[in-house]
């Protein structure tokens, strides 16, 4: 004699049952773990982006540093050679007046 609870179709629900749960289970846990994912994801992002701006901003200032250490070097190497031209210029009119 079948009973309730030894019936096949009683069984066969109780499978598609815990499945169902089951699939609930996680799409729940879905539901409420990506946008907490996504968040710290985001901020993750907002992080690396905050340090690159940073970066920039140091090798910007080195940029404008090294232009003007150059610019200095130039008018130096420049002044050089003017007043390098000038003591020549000296020395050939001390020459002719000698």
């Amino acid at each position: 004699m079948k009973t309730f609870f030894n019936d096949d179709r009683v069984l066969r629900f109780k499978i598609h049952h815990k499945v169902l749960i089951m699939s609930v289970f996680f799409v729940v846990f879905a539901l409420v773990f990506l946008p907490l994912w996504q968040v710290g994801v985001n901020h993750s992002l907002e992080m690396r982006i905050m340090d690159e701006k940073i970066r920039m901003m140091e090798l910007s200032e080195d940029e404008r540093m090294i232009k003007t250490s150059i610019a200095s070097i130039r008018n130096s190497a420049a002044s050089d050679v003017i007043l390098a031209s000038m003591s020549e210029e000296l020395a050939m009119i001390a020459n002719k007046n000698v």
